[in-house]
């Protein structure tokens, strides 16, 4: 910030960037969320703010201290006061008797103008520390824990008495990594004529499906399809995909998607600059941008939006401010002022000063918090689902409801034709009689029987017809053998706590390695804390799913194995090992590194029931010496040889009989 800027102007500029006011025509995630408090918070700090401070430090205002000074120096010009200062201390005490009323006055007036002139460097100090205490923890949209110490700002990790405390920078966030919604996005322009609405849509989207990963990052490039410009509507077009070869050339720097932006702008602006409706796209901000470059870094933006969520940032910012009044405002050096002023006043008044800054610091943490707890509750609130879709084959169909009532279903299932292709696709053609009817059913019932009714095949008549029927006869959710849930891992996870509580054995996760190759990409480069939040959110969720005597296997490599071993350690009571795995025996190729061939699998249980049985056999089988006699236990397998080569015959310069 710059010297020259008002402590009370760059206030007022970091909270309008705290709050994200220069994005409030964003409609989604958090941005729609301050909507509704906008107005509360920007009176606040445009109007209250400066009102607070002067009224708890019960100071004077700009126009009181003004008055002021006026009347002291209206007063200068009086004989009195005027001999009065220009005198020694003997004729000030004869003057004091004849005029006593009008030095009381002066010194009175006196006063006030010293306490003014300290209340404006009382107010500036606290209004530096407010811009210091919240940028210090502010990081582009989020709240990172950097806790500080002292002049060398060494960071101090809190701690609560453990022999050893595991502690990440966003120990206590959720981390949030958004995915592409691919939304049309649309911001409205005034013209000559009255109102334009400017659309920013897809042309055509490349991306994986599932889970599977893209080998190249995708990035939003203006599309080569014509802009439609109208009086009342006009759209741009884009495309969302990797870079060409040619592109990869030209686009250099981290953050290639800004660089898309810039060249996005300029070629719309270089094609339609001389259309006078849209004139106000080229306008540009205090900063100097065009504001159509702004929405189109909004709309990009939109899509590749991650942040962190705090589970309870009011009290992470109570503690905080706690710490920061301790260390950097009751500095016992600097209590003693002067001999004038005293170790008392001076006291006095940075315990003023300090209970004016907690009060409006807690004023702006409520503001903050409540905006966050909102956002939390909506991350955490269990998600609608979408569909659901059934899956039975038509042994199991006849077996539950009947060959009657299976028939008429049947009749319906094979007029189907992508149920009939389907089958084709799963099982081959020659597996799916070609004709196609009941009576081939029945005659043909042992290659029939395993087909699959998927019911997302059918409208939902069908499928509620299909269920109602089923339910009649069974307890469906009983029946089930098979259980596929496709969600975010985290709301999938919080979705069936309840269903399936301590019933789940085992679980296996295999998340993103964080290797140079499958890396999170994150704004603000807490990578490795990024991927333990990630990962520990959906652990905790994990462990209340095992039964107590179940494993959970997670497959990991050397970049993330430690933190991801220490998450484990405080969810599960029992460490069952971890296992090597040979994953690429050539080496994964790495910058200046030795190549891995490994990975890992972490096996924790719930409980020491989680031991497999297995294993206590194979410890025994492991047992050096196995047999044993009345000497004592001995083994057989340390004299003799196996495997090629075992034979005296096939290696004989290596036989050496051992006489007894």
């Amino acid at each position: 910030m710059a010297n020259n800027i008002a402590p009370i102007d760059q206030l007022k500029g970091f909270l309008n960037e705290l709050f994200q006011f220069d994005s409030q025509d964003l409609d989604f995630g958090v941005y729609k969320i301050l909507h509704y408090k906008r107005k509360e918070i920007k009176d606040f700090i445009e109007n209250l703010l400066v009102d607070k401070v002067k009224e708890q430090l019960q100071t004077l205002s700009s126009e009181e201290a003004e008055k002021v000074k006026e009347q002291l120096a209206e007063l200068e010009k009086d004989s009195i006061i005027d001999g009065w200062l220009k005198a020694d201390e003997t004729e000030k005490k004869t003057l004091e008797k004849f005029g006593k009323d009008k030095i009381n006055q002066y010194l009175e007036l006196q006063g006030k103008s010293t306490e003014a002139k300290v209340s404006v460097e009382t107010e500036n100090q606290i209004y530096n520390h407010l811009t210091l205490f919240f940028s210090r923890y502010y990081d582009k949209g989020d709240f990172i824990s950097k806790r500080r110490f002292g002049k060398n700002e060494k960071y101090v990790v809190p701690y609560n008495g453990e022999e050893t405390h595991f502690h990440w920078a966003n120990h206590d966030q959720y981390y949030i990594k958004s995915s592409e919604t691919f939304q049309q996005y649309a911001f409205k322009i005034p013209t000559a004529l009255g109102t334009m609405v400017v659309n920013c849509k897809l042309t055509a989207a490349q991306i994986e499906q599932g889970n599977v990963k893209a080998d190249e990052p995708n990035f939003f490039i203006v599309a080569e399809k014509e802009a439609k410009i109208g009086v009342e509507e006009s759209t741009f077009f884009f495309e969302y995909r990797p870079l060409k070869e040619e592109e990869k050339k030209n686009i250099k720097g981290n953050n290639k998607q800004d660089v898309l932006d810039e060249q996005a702008f300029e070629l719309i602006k270089t094609d339609f600059v001389k259309n006078v409706n849209l004139a106000e796209l080229w306008k540009t901000d205090k900063d100097g941008k065009a504001l159509l470059l702004n929405k189109l870094q909004h709309y990009t933006r939109k899509n590749k939006y991650d942040f962190f969520i705090h589970k309870n940032l009011k009290g992470f910012f109570q503690r905080e401010l706690d710490y920061y009044i301790k260390s950097e405002l009751i500095a016992v050096d600097d209590l003693y002022v002067s001999e004038t002023e005293g170790y008392f006043d001076s006291l006095k008044h940075r315990i003023k000063t300090i209970k004016v800054f907690k009060s409006i610091a807690d004023t702006i943490i409520e503001f903050v918090s409540q905006i966050e707890e909102f956002q939390k509750k909506l991350w955490e609130k269990k998600k609608f689902v979408l569909s659901t879709e059934w899956v039975i084959t038509i042994d199991r169909l006849a077996e539950y409801v009947g060959q009657e009532a299976a028939k008429l279903i049947l009749e319906e299932v094979i007029k189907n034709e992508n149920q009939v292709a389907e089958w084709i696709e799963l099982f081959g053609k020659g597996n799916v009689p070609k004709n196609l009817t009941i009576e081939s059913l029945k005659a043909d019932l042992h290659t029939w029987r395993k087909l699959s009714i998927d019911t997302k095949h059918f409208n939902p008549i069908f499928k509620s017809e299909l269920l109602n029927t089923l339910a009649s006869k069974i307890d469906i959710h009983e029946s089930l053998d098979g259980f596929l849930h496709r969600s975010d891992n985290y709301h999938g996870l919080q979705l069936i706590q309840d269903l399936y509580s301590s019933k789940i054995n085992p679980i296996y996760v295999d998340p993103p390695y964080n290797t140079d190759a499958s890396a999170i990409i994150y704004k603000n480069n807490y990578k490795s804390s990024s991927f333990l939040s990630l990962i520990d959110q959906r652990i905790r969720l994990a462990e209340n799913l095992l039964s107590n005597d179940s494993m959970i296997c997670v497959a990991i490599d050397d970049v993330e194995v430690l933190g991801l071993r220490k998450i484990l350690e405080e969810y599960f009571s029992k460490e069952v090992g971890i296992v090597s795995v040979r994953s690429n025996p050539a080496g994964r190729k790495t910058k200046g590194k030795f190549s891995p061939a490994h990975e890992y699998a972490l096996f924790f249980g719930k409980s020491n029931l989680a031991i497999p049985q297995s294993l206590e056999i194979t410890e025994k089988r492991l047992d050096r010496y196995p047999e044993k006699d009345d000497e004592g236990k001995f083994a057989w397998a340390n004299f003799i040889r196996s495997g090629t080569g075992d034979k005296k015959e096939d290696r004989p310069t290596m036989y050496y009989p051992i006489y007894v």
